[in-house]
């Protein structure tokens, strides 16, 4: 459902979907990482987005979303420095 909704550019459901697949504990760091893109594009959750992503970056599931979370922290601990 939240991939469907993000394809078609329905972020606000997509957030919603992939929020209550997180309480949920379903979908492991896909879902976290989908969250949190979902929520950065309807905008205004900034502390909620960094903490979703932080939370997949900390996982012990090595897996490809765990890495791009920790490289979307990355870039956006960058660019706040720059902001400086």
């Amino acid at each position: 459902e939240g991939e469907l909704s993000t394809s078609i550019g329905k972020y606000g459901e997509a957030a919603d979907a992939y929020g209550r697949a997180v309480s949920a504990g379903l979908g492991g760091n896909r879902a976290i990482y989908q969250y949190a893109l979902s929520l950065e594009r309807i905008g205004g959750a900034e502390e909620k987005v960094a903490g979703l992503l932080k939370r997949a970056a900390d996982s012990r599931e090595d897996d490809f979303w765990k890495e791009l979370a920790r490289k979307k922290l990355a870039g956006q601990t960058a660019m706040e420095g720059d902001s400086l």
